[in-house]
């Protein structure tokens, strides 16, 4: 039979080049083209937020793997703690900022497309504003839409607040009780079990959720504005500089 250390280098290309591939394809896309980029960002070198946490995701799965899996030892304890990680650093983040802009602070570095010395964003609006402009190839004309949005809808902005709640709260509880387990579990395979599936359990279910919200959200964005035709109207005026998206491209998102 194959050695714990033998098993791990044929599954990890397995988990591992597919994420590799989507990085590549996201760093082309931010240092080929403007239109990709965070609003207001005109260098090359600019990536936007989620990027950023994209690099520092493959930093430690590299120290997680290096260290966890050599000839001597598999460390499963070590091998188990990836996607719980991944959780801590977003979720982590999404009450940070939370609790930021309860402070009353301003962001202390470019956000995406928040600049310096703005607002504290919600993380799941700017987690969201970079995946779709940037994975789903929906480009500036989507982050200027995006943007407007929360400008003009109340409902919307409170949602984006309620979805940094929802997920970091969630997230690290879910983070803390897997790291719980895997350093205490008597049997470390029990601990790697858990901690490679109940992740994308809990964010399958967070997903269905935040859909769940989202369609009430936009339902009620749909009432406010058939009640006030002035802002639908003058939408495109909120977005930012050059990058006015169409009323419609506004209306979907």
């Amino acid at each position: 039979s194959l050695s714990p250390h033998t098993t791990f280098i044929i599954i990890l290309p397995v988990i591992g080049l597919p994420a590799l591939f989507g990085f590549v394809v996201r760093t082309y896309k931010l240092v080929r083209f403007q239109d990709y980029r965070p609003l207001g960002c005109n260098t090359w070198w600019t990536f936007d937020y989620f990027h950023f946490n994209f690099i520092l995701g493959i930093i430690y799965v590299v120290i997680l793997f290096t260290f966890g899996n050599t000839e001597d030892e598999t460390n499963m304890r070590l091998l188990s703690l990836y996607l719980p990680l991944v959780m801590f650093q977003l979720s982590g983040q999404f009450i940070l900022v939370r609790l930021l802009d309860f402070c009353g602070l301003r962001t202390p570095f470019r956000v995406s497309s928040s600049p310096k010395g703005s607002s504290i964003p919600s993380g799941a609006a700017v987690v969201a504003e970079d995946i779709i402009a940037v994975d789903g190839s929906c480009k500036a004309e989507f982050r200027a839409a995006w943007q407007a949005r929360l400008a003009i809808s109340p409902a919307a902005a409170r949602t984006a607040v309620r979805m940094d709640w929802l997920w970091g709260v969630s997230g690290l509880s879910c983070g803390a009780v897997l790291m719980i387990i895997v350093f205490t579990a008597d049997n470390p395979d029990i601990g790697f079990a858990l901690a490679w599936t109940i992740p994308i359990v809990w964010g399958a279910i967070m997903a269905y959720v935040t859909t769940q919200i989202i369609k009430k959200t936009t339902a009620l964005e749909r009432q406010h504005f058939e009640n006030d035709g002035v802002e639908r109207r003058n939408v495109s005026s909120i977005a930012l500089k050059d990058h006015a998206p169409s009323t419609t491209l506004v209306e979907r998102v």
